[in-house]
């Protein structure tokens, strides 16, 4: 099995600084840039291309919003989805709050990649997770190119 791609964009839409630096840690060989609320995520999302999103569900609208809540984690899931296409920017959204089998099923119909549950409960951890959806983008894009290039010859 091929190695798992070094050094990719991800934007983690994350509200709390503390788990911010956590998955910075965890995941330091890739490029990450932080957004702690639906603002912050949209302009990033506007100022460079990413190969993944890493998206709380449960956040602040702004910097000034004091009460977070799950509706603008699928607001900005939304808001990918309509202009980004799943298969060139996966997104894993991530809850504590909402780790219900409805929520993860909302998450997935809605157009996220895969689901990690925060509080530990998930069978795989993150960094492993995003190895190997990173890994599956990769595969999906090298399978299309090799489309595209059989039906130019």
């Amino acid at each position: 099995m091929a190695a798992p791609p070094e050094g990719k964009q991800v934007l983690l839409v994350e509200d709390d600084p503390g788990l911010r630096d956590l998955i910075r840690s965890q995941l330091s060989q890739h490029h990450i840039t932080a957004a702690p609320h639906q603002e912050a995520a949209y302009a990033a999302l506007q100022a460079q291309p990413f190969d993944l999103v890493l998206l709380d569900l449960r956040l602040p609208v702004d910097e000034r919003d004091i009460n977070p809540h799950s509706q603008v984690g699928f607001d900005i899931l939304g808001s990918i989805r309509k202009h980004h296409d799943p298969s060139r920017l996966p997104v894993v959204v991530m809850t504590t709050y909402e780790g219900t089998s409805e929520t993860t099923k909302r998450a997935l119909k809605a157009g996220a990649t895969d689901y990690w549950n925060k509080d530990g409960s998930y069978s795989e951890t993150l960094p492993n997770l995003v190895e190997r959806v990173l890994r599956e983008q990769e595969a999906k894009r090298q399978r299309a190119q090799q489309q595209m290039a059989g039906g130019t010859a």
